[in-house]
């Protein structure tokens, strides 16, 4: 037999021991035989915390108790074996060595401890609930929830802390019911999603749910965070993110249009004209370039001022705009100089020029028209 065993008679003298006894008390059977066996494997001062109660039995004559010895743990079990010679009784004990299971019982219960600290102390709000209700929760839930006591809290169903619907149309008790089913299906679920306080205000959070066994029962853990903070920072993230493409798109614009016309400038016709060039290498169609100026400018700018002539090359600029397709450009390259670019004519030359012609003449007379102003309220 591997486990100590040993007799003692009715004054708990040893009669008889195993070798694996002797050798867990490193002693002879000469040095142990005929003494009280506590005397020989010295029994702790009482049960250990983390071990079973210490029972003993006066009707049946049974015991389980605990001691350790050195730096092992033992379960005595003993009970009445039989009668010596005398007629006296004797009694049976084996040892199990437990030094393991105590430490590892020590190490589950510092865990128990420092989870249930954790438990208590967190800021997230942590609470358990099962397929109909909350059943436990720690201060961060109250306080996130705006609840005053546990019972404002305890026995609700996770759809009571919810808006009727959350962002994507579903009604928050079904969505709640699919979230759980998941979780207990996977084991874990992370998920956002916006929650109500007692007083109705709405939040969003990000979820997170466990799923284990307490007592045979499928039970999840909670734990909920706030993330307003998250959530606006994500939106002035992306204020930010548009507003600079606005700022970049404007800069760019700037940078390619004449500030006064919004017509494009140099930079952007020498660009449109590269790309018309090698269009119309592919195609074989002829392209012209028209070069415009305005006649009298000058002086007419001279005597109504500034502000007529600028008037007056706005109105040039949506003369010209209408007077070609989209797929033309019209560029100011100059005070009153402008320049059409008309693509894809035809491929015969002699036509291509007729249509450019036809085109010119009609941004000709278009221009020709009497130009109507307002200025200082008056229609000159």
């Amino acid at each position: 037999m591997d486990n100590p065993a040993f007799f003692h008679d009715s004054q708990f003298r040893l009669v008889f021991a195993n070798s694996a006894y002797y050798r867990e008390a490193g002693v002879t059977e000469s040095e142990a035989l005929g003494k009280p066996y506590w005397d020989v494997f010295p029994k702790g001062k009482g049960p250990l915390p983390s071990c079973g109660t210490k029972t003993h039995n006066d009707n049946d004559q049974t015991s389980i108790d605990e001691f350790t010895f050195g730096n092992k743990t033992f379960l005595s079990q003993g009970y009445k074996a039989d009668k010596d010679a005398a007629g006296l009784d004797i009694f049976f004990h084996v040892l199990t060595d437990i030094t393991l299971m105590v430490a590892t019982e020590k190490k589950l219960e510092n865990m128990a401890s420092q989870l249930k600290v954790l438990f208590e102390i967190s800021p997230d709000a942590i609470m358990l609930l099962d397929d109909k209700s909350f059943f436990e929760c720690n201060p961060a839930t109250l306080a996130m929830f705006g609840c005053k006591k546990r019972s404002d809290f305890i026995g609700k169903h996770p759809s009571q802390f919810s808006p009727r619907l959350q962002p994507g149309g579903i009604e928050s008790a079904v969505l709640a019911g699919e979230k759980i089913r998941k979780a207990l299906m996977d084991g874990h679920n992370l998920f956002e999603w916006e929650h109500c306080r007692l007083d109705g205000s709405v939040f969003p959070a990000e979820v997170l749910l466990l799923a284990f066994k307490q007592d045979g029962k499928s039970v999840l853990q909670a734990t909920v965070r706030d993330i307003t903070a998250r959530k606006n920072n994500e939106a002035l993230l992306a204020f930010q993110v548009k507003q600079n493409q606005i700022q970049s798109e404007q800069i760019l614009q700037q940078s390619l249009h004449d500030a006064l016309t919004k017509l494009a400038n140099r930079l952007l016709l020498h660009d449109r004209l590269a790309l018309t060039l090698a269009a119309n290498r592919r195609s074989a169609c002829h392209g012209a370039l028209l070069f415009i100026d305005l006649d009298n400018f000058k002086p007419a700018n001279d005597l109504f001022g500034h502000h007529a002539g600028d008037l007056v090359l706005i109105e040039v600029a949506n003369r010209l705009n209408s007077s070609v397709r989209l797929v033309d450009t019209v560029a100011r390259v100059g005070g009153d100089e402008f320049v059409v670019l008309i693509t894809e004519l035809k491929q015969d030359q002699a036509m291509a020029k007729t249509y450019a012609l036809a085109i010119a003449e009609e941004i000709r007379l278009s221009l020709a028209k009497p130009y109507i102003l307002q200025l200082k309220g008056d229609h000159q």
